[in-house]
């Protein structure tokens, strides 16, 4: 007997389809029989949820209890959960909505393995009927042939002539069948008393032909079979989608209670093949993908909390991260660029679709942030083998950094860089150490890379490069990262001689490395990153004070926009102002304790006077707003200082270098801009401005954190700068005689400034003491006059704390002397 039976495999093999194995796996995903016990978990945890967001976990607590679920009071005909039945029902606030789309969703479920078994198991027209057909069919076929043969031997042996010669009459026996012939040799045998005839079987080779054939014609009503569970599995994972928007709305935990359907494998490729395919279209919906990365908020909503914080003891399990590795890894380098077009423009920025966007740019940013986190379950990007894990467009993306191929220079790929780094910049989880320092240091690579299309000889076709700044300010989530990369002499020289068309995330890192986090003591060990990394940048920035004002001969700055750059330096003096404000001939990193305005700090450092001079004069060629926060700043920061110390004195006159160092800052201040305004017309510019913002402040400046904002420039009704403008004179006088002004009249908002400061603390009785006219004279000097503000702040002085005024003016002469000269 031939070989002719043929199995599922055979028909499988040759369609290069899987259909039974396909309905077996999606069972499997499903789990229908279980359906009804699931349910009874949401109905028995729906009272005892207080809300959608607390429905997960409560159902996983009653589905892990001892013992079965009989669910079979929710069954309604069709063997489907019956939504209406009043278990069902919880105790409003949205659950009785949640559990609702719950049950739709296990409804949907159920429906599509039904359909999907019907594709397999429909009676006379399911795949398996139709199998079972051709299995039978070619049997049958086959003894037709066997039939065919019979008969057409039998009539060939009768149709012999035994009178004629007889082995001419022995020809081949040909037999035709369905389209098909063989041709049998005829096999006479000779005996001696007899001959008898016959001729050969059917051929191994027909019935091989005819099982092919068969397993053909399965195998197309297989391939048919197949699209149809496709499009039955698409159609119910499009529609599970919705029910996991909808439920994600109402705050449901997708990734966790019993039912979990929303983040499985089989969803992740699904939703990675909807994501890539939808981002390569023409116009990409943003609400389509946000409806394909309700996954991946399902899973960071069990990592991140609100503020970007992590939930404490928070670790991705197996299936999160092959979630997030399917998901992400679907995502090319034209699609970063795609999603980076999601940014909201300004003008939009208040309607629904800004938000959805947002929201989208935030899910994968954070989703990636999580991924390459090993502390949470991630991947660890210091080791090859946790880069080879990185999704595969990121890779490419990470690569074009260090790409050298003329042929395919990074310029060709800004837009991809550009929209990576727009997404990632919406991130608010601190990246890992690893994956901060390699974004960081990729990110400065494809600066430099790309810069060459600044030179002054291009004057077209210049590519916005923003994606390197973007990604910068993402590192900043990690302030530890940020100070190593600050610290780093390689990383800040190029820092340092890189230009910028938005300069944000540049300042943002910067701010963050050079920034004691909030609640960490300055004298902790772990302060004093943060504190080299403010020396290091400081003594650095008065060598390029070019790139941090954003000016440059050797490229075309019309495009750069170095305003965050140039208030992150101001913010790090001010913020490091009580180590600035010491009168030092070199700049050095503190080696001792040092004791500075009632705080001991055991790091520190000192800035000396002609490195000092160069950072202040930086930011007076800054443009007049950054001179006038930083000046505004200062004032804050002399006024709150002198405060603290006035209140701290107990009214007796001791310790006077705190004072001195305040003056060294005035007259620091004052000689930068006397000189500048000697040398250049830019003086006229600033001694026109008035004063700035409104009622004085007295917090301290030392408060860390990312402001990039004009610091000051609401806090003060008059600031160092007005010095210039009441006492400096006509620019255009002679040196000597602008300096003696500088000497003589440059201190007069210093002393006001210090008056006030001594009114404020009721430094030995003053505030009460003095009439209520020259208070509010000290208060805002520019309104009632700086002659009668001078004379009365000398009055005060003398009166009340005339050493620290010797001590200001010392500090104050030696900021603008290389020797002290007393007045």
């Amino acid at each position: 007997m031939p070989h002719l039976d043929f199995t599922r495999e055979d028909v499988e093999a040759k369609a290069r389809r899987k259909p039974w194995k396909r309905r077996a796996d999606f069972r499997e995903e499903i789990k229908p029989d279980d359906m009804a016990e699931l349910a009874v978990a949401y109905a028995r945890a729906a009272p005892e949820a207080h809300h959608a967001g607390a429905l997960a976990k409560q159902a996983t607590d009653v589905a892990s209890e001892a013992g079965e679920l009989d669910g079979s009071s929710l069954i309604a005909p069709g063997e489907r959960i019956d939504e209406t039945a009043g278990a069902l029902h919880g105790n409003g606030d949205g659950i009785d909505e949640a559990v609702r789309h719950i049950v739709q969703s296990m409804n949907r479920a159920i429906d599509a393995v039904d359909a999907v078994d019907r594709v397999i198991d429909e009676s006379g027209i399911g795949l398996d009927a139709t199998l079972r057909r051709h299995q039978q069919d070619v049997l049958t076929e086959w003894n037709d042939w066997q039939e065919l043969r019979e008969r057409e031997v039998a009539a060939a042996i009768a149709g012999i002539d035994p009178t004629v010669m007889l082995f001419p009459q022995l020809r081949p026996l040909t037999l035709t069948y369905r389209d098909d012939s063989v041709t049998l040799a005829s096999l006479p045998t000779l005996g001696g008393i007899s001959t008898t005839f016959t001729w050969e079987d059917l051929p191994d080779s027909l019935a091989d032909r005819i099982r092919k054939r068969h397993i053909a014609s399965v195998a197309e009503a297989a391939k048919a079979a197949d699209d149809r569970i496709t499009h039955e599995v698409e159609d119910y994972r499009a529609d599970l989608l919705r029910y996991a928007l909808r439920l994600g709305e109402e705050g449901y935990d997708l990734d966790g209670g019993p039912f979990a359907l929303f983040t499985s494998p089989e969803m992740a490729d699904f939703v990675a093949d909807r994501l890539h395919a939808e981002l390569g279209g023409e116009n990409p919906s943003v609400d389509a993908v946000k409806m394909y990365t309700e996954g991946l908020a399902a899973i960071l909503d069990g990592i991140v909390e609100t503020d970007g914080g992590i939930v404490p003891g928070a670790q991705l399990t197996d299936d999160q991260r092959s979630y997030l590795s399917t998901v992400l890894g679907a995502l090319t380098a034209e699609d970063w660029e795609a999603l980076g077009r999601f940014e909201p423009v300004p003008s939009m920025e208040t309607l629904p679709v800004a938000a959805s966007q947002r929201e989208v740019l935030e899910r994968i940013a954070n989703a990636l942030n999580v991924f390459t986190d090993p502390s949470l379950g991630g991947y660890d990007v210091w080791f090859d083998e946790g880069r080879q894990k990185l999704p595969e467009g990121v890779r490419d993306l990470l690569a074009m950094t260090a790409n050298t191929d003329p042929a395919d220079p990074l310029i060709r790929h800004i837009g991809e860089w550009n929209g990576f780094g727009t997404v990632m910049s919406h991130a608010d989880v601190r990246p890992h150490d690893s994956w901060a320092e390699l974004v960081g240091r990729a990110a400065l690579d494809a600066q430099h890379a790309a810069m060459g299309q600044y030179r002054q000889s291009i004057t077209a076709n210049l590519v916005p490069v923003t994606g390197s700044g973007d990604l910068l300010g993402m590192v900043a989530l990690n302030s530890e990262v940020s100070a190593r990369l600050v610290n780093d002499d390689d990383f800040r020289a190029d820092l340092l001689t890189s230009y910028w068309e938005d300069s944000e995330g540049v300042a943002r890192l910067i701010d963050s490395g050079t920034t004691v986090p909030a609640g960490m003591d300055w004298n902790d060990w772990e302060a004093r990153q943060y504190i080299d990394a403010a020396y290091h940048f400081l003594t650095d920035a008065k060598d390029h004070s070019d790139t941090v004002i954003g000016e440059s001969n050797e490229f075309n700055t019309a495009r750069f926009d170095h305003t965050a750059f140039k208030w992150v330096l101001g913010d790090t003096m001010l913020n490091y102002m009580d180590f600035i404000s010491q009168v030092s001939e070199e700049s050095q990193l503190g080696t001792e304790d040092m004791k500075l305005f009632g705080e001991d700090y055991t790091y520190s450092f000192q800035i000396g006077r002609d490195a000092r001079k160069a950072l202040v004069e930086t930011m007076l060629h800054g443009g007049e707003g950054d001179w006038l926060s930083f000046t505004g700043g200062a004032t804050e920061w002399m006024v709150d200082r002198a405060t603290f110390l006035f209140q701290g004195s107990d009214g007796k006159l001791t310790e006077t270098s705190d004072f001195e160092n305040i003056g060294s800052v005035a007259g620091a201040i004052a000689d930068a801009q006397q000189m500048d305004g000697v040398e250049s017309e830019r003086f006229q510019q600033m001694t026109a401005m008035r004063g700035i913002g409104s009622t004085l402040g007295v917090a301290s400046m030392l408060v860390p954190g990312p402001k990039l904002i004009p610091v000051g420039a609401n806090l003060t009704t008059w600031a160092l700068q007005d010095m210039v403008y009441h006492k400096m004179g006509d620019p255009n006088e002679e040196i000597n005689e602008a300096q003696w002004k500088l000497d003589n009249d440059g201190d007069i908002v210093m002393r006001v400034a210090v008056a006030d400061a001594a009114l404020r603390a009721d430094f030995r009785g003053a505030d009460g003491e003095v009439d209520q006219l020259t208070r509010d004279m000290m208060h805002d000097p520019a309104k009632y006059g700086w002659d009668d503000a001078e004379a009365a702040a000398k009055d005060i002085g003398g009166e009340y704390f005339g050493p620290y005024v010797n001590a200001m003016e010392r500090g104050y002469d030696l900021a603008t002397h290389n020797d002290l000269k007393a007045k």
